[in-house]
């Protein structure tokens, strides 16, 4: 005789049949009964390993966060801007299409930034400045064997003695020092009076005799400028000479110390 187990229905209607009506089959022992028949678990149902790496990966998805990437619009001049965008926790992908303006399509719209601004000032270094007489048009103030005068161009060193570096006040930072574009550290500085080119000392005196006030010109369009240590003192020319005089209220004095700015002759702007 063979031993090879009967069809599984034929062992169902095996159990059927041998059943008491007094002891009927427990759900339990049927239900086991049935799966065995079936070929197996039902469906829908798992190990508890399976079950708990599906939690662990529910878990990672809301850990994770969310990766923005924004090209930001160009700036002029060819900087790269690097923006860090932390977003919100859940796990999501989120393709963002941002304009130059940082309005997404789809009603997502970006943070605000504060980027940094770009100038482009022209050729060379836009603070450096050359100042000429209003009343004297074509004649500059400029350094000459350590002394500050006001002359015509005459070739040579002219236009880098005559273009000035303007830096912060050494005594104030509300005021300005004049540092001299071919001569780095020197700066004019008020003595007995007389304007000088000198290298800074670092002395408080120093610091002051080298700042000014920038006021609107006394006489006409322009700048005039005024001591630091001494109020009411301002620079101007006499003679050719550039020297500290108080205000007289004359329209003489009011155009002498009066000046017009443009970019350093030195740059050729």
């Amino acid at each position: 005789m063979s031993t090879s187990r009967p069809p599984r229905a034929a062992w169902m209607w095996m159990l059927m049949l041998t059943a008491s009506p007094s002891r009927p089959r427990s759900r339990l022992a049927w239900m086991s009964t049935w799966t065995w028949m079936a070929g197996g678990k039902k469906k829908g149902s798992g190990s508890d390993s399976d079950s708990s790496s599906d939690e662990e990966k529910k878990k990672a998805k809301l850990k994770a966060g969310v990766d923005i990437d924004v090209k930001a619009p160009k700036v002029k001049g060819g900087a790269d801007v690097d923006i860090d965008v932390k977003g919100p926790k859940g796990g999501a992908d989120i393709d963002v299409d941002v304009d130059a303006h940082g309005k997404g399509k789809g009603g997502f719209s970006l943070p605000k930034f504060n980027l940094p601004s770009f100038g482009g000032g022209g050729k060379g270094d836009i603070k450096i400045k050359s100042f000429s007489a209003s009343a004297f048009p074509g004649y500059y103030f400029r350094h000459q064997n350590y002394e500050i005068w006001l002359t015509l161009s005459n070739g040579g060193t002219f236009e880098q003695d005559a273009s000035w570096r303007i830096v912060p006040g050494l005594a104030n930072p509300a005021g300005i020092s004049f540092e001299s574009a071919n001569y780095p550290g020197h700066f004019i500085r008020h003595q007995n009076a007389l304007l000088f080119l000198h290298k800074s000392d670092g002395t408080d005196l120093f610091n002051k005799d080298a700042t000014f006030h920038v006021r609107a010109a006394l006489f006409g369009s322009g700048e005039s400028f005024e001591s630091e240590n001494y109020p009411g003192w301002f620079i101007r020319h006499e003679n050719y000479r550039l020297r500290m005089s108080q205000s007289d209220g004359s329209e003489l004095f009011r155009k002498d110390a009066s000046w017009t700015v443009s970019g350093g002759l030195s740059l050729g702007v």
